[in-house]
């Protein structure tokens, strides 16, 4: 069984994971990526990507009851029956 992760470990996959969201981020504003704004941005929006948690943006189950893929599946599986 591996061991947990250190402390270089873990800042090391945020400091990627706030790269990718920097990229992210210039590529949708067409922004440079060393942009001050930009970084702040990533660092805010490095665990989920969104801007904002509204019905268009957020999940589409908690607002509208849209039925999940595994859920879709298992009721084309029982209407194939």
């Amino acid at each position: 069984m591996a061991h947990p992760k250190d402390r270089g470990e873990r800042r090391r996959k945020l400091a990627l994971l706030k790269e990718r969201a920097a990229s992210v981020i210039s590529r949708k504003y067409q922004l440079d990526v060393d942009n001050e704004k930009v970084l702040q941005a990533a660092a805010r929006q490095v665990n989920h990507l969104c801007n904002c948690s509204c019905a268009l943006c957020g999940n589409p189950r908690r607002y509208i009851g849209e039925v999940t893929f595994q859920e879709r599946r298992e009721n084309a599986d029982r209407f194939d029956r």
